[in-house]
């Protein structure tokens, strides 16, 4: 994300958390192999889309990880925690 590349991975778990199909990557079916090969296709002739996944994923990134954002929420754990 940070690194402004278009995002493939499998819909599972965790990565449901970051990553929204067709917003900031593309979601493809665990164990799919032909899926792979047509997503990555689908990636190398549409630069329109290449630019649309990268630019949200970058700025999800920033909105969701800021240090600060990041360290406040952090700080108020700790304090829910402490009380």
């Amino acid at each position: 994300m940070m690194m402004r590349s278009p995002i493939v991975a499998t819909n599972v778990d965790a990565i449901l958390n970051l990553i929204k199909d067709r917003r900031n990557g593309l979601l493809i079916s665990e164990d799919d192999y032909k899926e792979v090969a047509n997503v990555i296709s689908k990636l190398y002739d549409n630069e329109e889309l290449i630019l649309k996944l990268t630019k949200n994923a970058y700025n999800d990134l920033i909105r969701k990880f800021d240090i600060k954002l990041v360290a406040k929420n952090h700080e108020n754990l700790l304090r829910e925690l402490l009380l």
